[in-house]
């Protein structure tokens, strides 16, 4: 197997044309996921972010000084 300049050169080439597709490929991707389907987006992390989570606080009878009850737990 003999040595070639012009091998080594082609081979650079192709790995460049390829690094080169590959950048842009995520550059397109990139754009596509910020630019394109920014309301998609933004439509989830509102969902993901705000919640509402019900709990239920423990609550207890108040007594005046006189021990009469003044307020009290209701169901509903």
């Amino acid at each position: 197997m003999s040595y070639h300049p012009h091998d080594v050169s082609r081979r650079a080439s192709l790995a460049r044309l390829l690094l080169g597709l590959g950048f842009v490929g995520l550059i397109s991707a990139f754009f596509r996921a910020q630019i394109v389907r920014n309301k998609e987006f933004l439509a989830q992390a509102e969902q993901n972010r705000f919640r509402e989570v019900p709990l239920a606080a423990p609550r207890g009878i108040i007594y005046d000084r006189n021990g009469r009850i003044i307020a009290e737990n209701l169901p509903g």
